[in-house]
């Protein structure tokens, strides 16, 4: 770890305090995921099997699988994921007329983005990326099912005694968002914690 002088300490010889400061190093740099999950199996081992985030603040959104949060107490909740097949086609202008097209049960997979869309650049080649539905992996999306629902209410209890963490999103909610919902839900959330109104 590249931080004063706990570089290269394993985490088991940190103290929290000194863990704390390695996330917010970790943070900066772009490597919080992986150096967080490393930090919270430790701060697990140490303090049990649940403890609450150290890093959640009295305003702390939690926008990642609820089940996980709870290091799955209660079972698995299952959700959908993705893999991504990127093509540069570097003779070809534009393969599509808009950034991104929507393919749902024509073909295996369910959209291609055109990335020269989205930034406006002007290049001869262009490239794309489809993206196909799986099972495993990261998650992406839930998986609405009746007994899915009912695994998400018993988390969602748990979540309710979360005092410092708002759980936001698609992961931590359960609930399959279009974008303009994702924003809804993120005002509504702002709105139940500062008590402001958001029409």
């Amino acid at each position: 770890m590249p931080f004063g002088k706990t570089k290269g300490t394993p985490l088991s010889q940190l103290k929290d305090a000194e863990i704390e400061s390695a996330l917010a190093w970790a943070r900066e740099k772009g490597k919080f995921e992986e150096f967080q999950r490393d930090a919270e199996a430790e701060m697990r081992s140490r303090h049990g099997t649940h403890h609450e985030p150290m890093y959640a603040g009295p305003d702390t959104d939690y926008t990642g699988p609820i089940d996980e949060y709870f290091d799955f107490r209660l079972g698995r909740l299952p959700y959908r994921s993705l893999r991504f097949e990127h093509t540069h086609l570097p003779d070809r202008p534009r393969w599509q007329p808009t950034g991104t097209v929507n393919y749902p049960m024509t073909e295996a997979f369910t959209r291609i983005t055109e990335f020269k869309h989205l930034t406006g650049q002007s290049h001869p080649g262009t490239s794309i990326v489809r993206e196909f539905p799986v099972t495993e992996g990261d998650p992406y999306y839930p998986v609405p099912r009746p007994e899915n629902e009912a695994l998400f209410k018993r988390y969602r209890e748990l979540a309710e005694g979360e005092t410092r963490v708002t759980f936001v999103g698609r992961l931590a909610e359960y609930r399959y968002y279009n974008m303009d919902q994702v924003a809804a839900a993120a005002l509504a959330a702002s709105a139940r914690l500062t008590g402001s109104r958001t029409d």
